[in-house]
């Protein structure tokens, strides 16, 4: 887990997303109504759906590493899609705080912020 010290830092990236105006409407009419940004897998903001999908607090999400969220099962196929830096949606088993699987659909989206590229995540819940 991250530090406070990082946290904050990581708090601080988020409010920079905020101030670039990144529009995530599209995923929100799509029905992706979970919101994550993450740098290397380094969650630095998301939304209360998010974390509600996930078990925990808007706060806790914040430096959780987003891979660990996947089973063993699933990485490969998550890790592909973001080396490939695909737009598609796709589907795959996930995980909440606790451990319990779920099957989620999730959309993702690159973005670059002082030069470093980050990724725009919407996420569902499939089946529920």
């Amino acid at each position: 887990m991250s530090t406070e010290t990082e946290k904050e830092d990581l708090r601080t990236l988020g409010k920079q997303i905020e101030k670039l105006g990144l529009d995530y409407n599209h995923m929100l009419e799509a029905g992706y109504d979970g919101i994550v940004y993450h740098f290397d897998g380094q969650i630095v903001q998301g939304n209360q759906a998010f974390a509600d999908m996930i078990e925990c607090t808007v706060e806790d999400t914040i430096g959780l590493n987003a891979f660990k969220l996947y089973p063993p099962e699933s990485i490969d196929t998550v890790m592909k899609n973001l080396q490939e830096a695909t737009e598609d949606p796709y589907e795959v088993e996930a995980l909440t705080m606790t451990g319990k699987q779920f099957r989620v659909s999730i959309w993702g989206m690159n973005f670059y912020m002082n030069g470093q590229m980050g990724r725009v995540i919407g996420t569902k819940k499939v089946g529920d």
